[in-house]
């Protein structure tokens, strides 16, 4: 009888044991690319869902750190700004980034980088939360709109959507 309820208990237990949380799951990697900005960068893997709807999109990939790092030198030199004197390695060095990959419905590799102003940390918490880096982002609400933007790169025609 005891030995019954002991496999009773480890058989309740087990799911739980040894199942895998999606919260657990690491659906994202940190990196640092001083060369293209001082702050921090997430790439979210293709197996994150960032419940945001992307017309063209046909299918998610994860971006390897070159596409990443290519993604910024399109960037840097096809980027516009309103005041002219300044450049966008400039502008954008202390904006965190978040970079989604994905296929668009004609085959181009897109990656989506969402910036934040990040000079004011106080500030980048209040706009994006705690964890930031544990899911994409979303901002809807003009107040802030100095503080992020978003950027869609086509790294297959080397130029910004």
């Amino acid at each position: 009888m005891k030995t019954a309820i002991q496999v009773i208990i480890i058989l309740f237990l087990s799911p739980s044991i040894f199942s895998q949380n999606a919260d657990t799951i690491k659906h994202y990697e940190s990196i640092c690319l001083k060369d293209y900005y001082n702050q921090t960068g997430i790439i979210f893997k293709d197996s994150y869902d960032p419940h945001i709807d992307i017309p063209d999109m046909k299918k998610r990939y994860t971006p390897t750190l070159d596409d990443v790092k290519n993604a910024e030198i399109i960037f840097q030199r096809d980027g516009k700004l309103t005041n002219q004197n300044t450049e966008i390695k400039t502008y954008y060095a202390n904006f965190v980034r978040q970079y989604i990959g994905y296929l668009d419905t004609v085959g181009n590799k897109i990656i989506k980088i969402y910036l934040t102003d990040n000079l004011n940390k106080r500030k980048t918490k209040r706009i994006l939360g705690k964890n930031w880096e544990l899911r994409y982002h979303v901002d809807l609400s003009e107040k802030f709109t100095y503080a992020w933007n978003v950027v869609n790169i086509n790294l297959t025609s080397a130029s910004i959507k």
